[in-house]
């Protein structure tokens, strides 16, 4: 079962996928001749069980705690603090913990020990401790508080929210490097076996797109963080991603009509229905880049970029879903 790191916002990075498809048995393919990069042996269950366990907490939280964070400094200075004219509360859960957080924590406890777990454990903390603070009496809004004691809890909250937005960031930061450098590495490996077995055919192209498709939202959100974009690297960043993508639905296109099932039917489908709309959040993004600054044009960019971002999360859930047969390639 393949393990996803979604992308969430313009404030977030690259989108990092866990195992791939297993390979059967095949005679090596002829055409196996790519230059590959030198690879370490592949990870053990557990570690694997490790990493994908930073990934669900990160999937399952980043997106809440991220949100509220953008919100609550979009109303709030923090150089300034709370001025009591804002209405703003921690958007909180409806019921009980459910013992998510305890789950959390016995699985980035359990063997082997990776140099991230600490920084995992931070996450889980401070998402805890928001929910936590949260359940407390307000601060919600002036009129639950007519005698000044809104203001005052809000001043009181403010800086607790305020570390616990920058324990997660920071924490979060930490855990997603060590994500990436082992995604990374596993989804080379994958192409490399892929390439060698069955050659440049499916199983190669759809790993090949697992980790373009990294490669190329990584350097877009590097890109668009800048005060600048440059829309000829934004341009570049696609192409790799985009062209294999295109020549996959077009090899799919002719060998839909062969007698047997020569790939996924999902592989074919998210390339038809996903594909043109991160396609058309590239134009929008480029158009928008390469217009005259104005006022409303960091506005364009990010609901550009977000449907960028919207798309390719469409990917992810296909591509879980994506299962070779024994006699596809």
């Amino acid at each position: 079962m393949r393990t996803q790191l979604k992308v969430f916002g313009v404030l977030l990075a690259a989108a990092l996928w866990g195992a791939a498809p297993a390979l059967v048995n095949a005679e090596p393919a002829d055409s196996a001749t790519e230059p590959q990069k030198k690879l370490g042996p592949p990870p053990d269950k557990q570690t694997a069980a490790k990493v994908n366990a930073y990934i669900d907490v990160m999937n399952n939280e980043n997106e809440q705690l991220f949100s509220q964070q953008r919100e609550w400094l979009s109303v709030i200075d923090p150089k300034v603090g709370p001025t009591c004219k804002e209405q703003i509360s921690i958007r909180q859960e409806i019921g009980p913990k459910d013992g998510r957080y305890d789950v959390y924590r016995k699985r980035l406890k359990a063997k082997p020990a990776l140099p991230a777990d600490a920084a995992a454990l931070r996450m889980v903390d401070a998402v805890e401790e928001l929910h936590d603070l949260g359940r407390g009496p307000g601060p919600y809004n002036s009129y639950q508080g007519k005698d000044g004691s809104w203001c005052k809890r809000l001043k009181e909250v403010f800086p607790q929210v305020l570390a616990i937005f920058q324990k997660y960031s920071a924490s979060e930061a930490e855990v997603r490097a060590h994500v990436e450098r082992f995604t990374d590495e596993r989804d080379e490996r994958d192409a490399q076996a892929a390439l060698k077995k069955y050659g440049r055919n499916y199983r190669y192209a759809f790993a090949r797109m697992v980790l373009d498709g990294k490669i190329m939202m990584r350097g877009l959100h590097a890109e668009m963080a800048k005060h600048s974009p440059d829309p000829n690297v934004v341009r570049d960043l696609f192409t790799a991603y985009l062209t294999l993508g295109e020549e996959m639905k077009a090899k799919m296109d002719v060998d839909v009509h062969a007698k047997v099932e020569l790939f996924p039917h999902v592989f074919r489908f998210f390339l038809i229905e996903s594909l043109p709309k991160i396609k058309r959040g590239r134009d929008a993004l480029l158009e928008s880049l390469s217009a005259p600054p104005e006022k409303r044009r960091a506005e364009r960019n990010e609901r550009a970029f977000s449907q960028v971002i919207s798309a390719y999360n469409e990917i992810i859930g296909y591509m879980n879903q994506v299962k070779f047969d024994p006699n596809m390639k």
